[in-house]
């Protein structure tokens, strides 16, 4: 851009008593437009292989979650300043990828009983993936174990996780979640959690959440939540 901003300094100077341009040479029309060319090429050149990478990472997060990794982080090095959904779900692939590795530890400890481990755990993965609905389902269910044994101290925070989780189920979010999460059982789940966790700190609140959650289906016919209903 510098060297076709020069020639048209070389070809178009002004001067303070005139501003008065001489006729372009053919010369200088060549060069503009080979360097229009030039411009255009490249750009097409760039789009072609943004689509490519994003067709690749979208294919291979069913045949080879390693190379749709390796795919991802290509596409973010390159088009990581675009603000689209595309870089989005890049970015989101490639943190739940690289954290694959702890939340099935954290899976593990739940399986386990090891609720100090789960919220230790968990709590790394939802710093940078905050819409893990798996690992907030581990972490509000091992936190109510442990405020329930005595730690009181936790309920705040899991009432927190609880109603990020249902924020991200609203009706209005259904499309961005994970093909394998029905999002009315799962509402019905998280307002369980909800109604357990505020039963003695705020009890009509809590029995708002397991109205709700006896709507869902995973609630619908489940005697404890009417329990609670009186």
């Amino acid at each position: 851009m510098d060297q076709f901003l020069g020639l048209l300094d070389q070809q178009f100077p002004c001067t303070p008593k005139s501003s008065a341009m001489r006729k372009p040479s053919p010369f200088l029309i060549v060069a503009i437009v080979v360097f229009l060319f030039s411009v255009t090429f490249a750009q097409t050149q760039t789009r072609a292989n943004k689509e490519k990478l994003y067709d690749a990472f979208v294919l291979f997060q069913l045949i080879d979650p390693n190379k749709a990794y390796q795919y991802a982080n290509e596409y973010l090095k390159q088009f990581g300043s675009d603000k689209d959904s595309r870089v989005e779900s890049a970015r989101m692939f490639v943190i739940r990828h690289e954290y694959a590795p702890m939340q099935v530890e954290l899976q593990k400890a739940s399986a386990a009983g090891d609720h100090a481990k789960v919220l230790t755990l968990g709590r790394q993965i939802i710093s940078k993936d905050s819409e893990n609905l798996t690992v907030l389902f581990h972490v509000v269910g091992s936190g109510y174990q442990l405020i329930e044994a005595g730690d009181k101290s936790l309920t705040p925070e899991m009432v927190d996780y609880a109603r990020r989780a249902l924020k991200f189920l609203e009706p209005a979010n259904e499309r961005n979640l994970p093909g394998n999460v029905k999002a009315e059982e799962a509402r019905g789940i998280f307002n369980y959690k909800l109604g357990l966790l505020l039963h003695s700190a705020s009890p009509v609140e809590a029995v708002a959440a397991f109205r709700l959650a006896a709507l869902s289906p995973a609630y619908r016919n489940t005697r404890d939540v009417y329990l609670y209903l009186g």
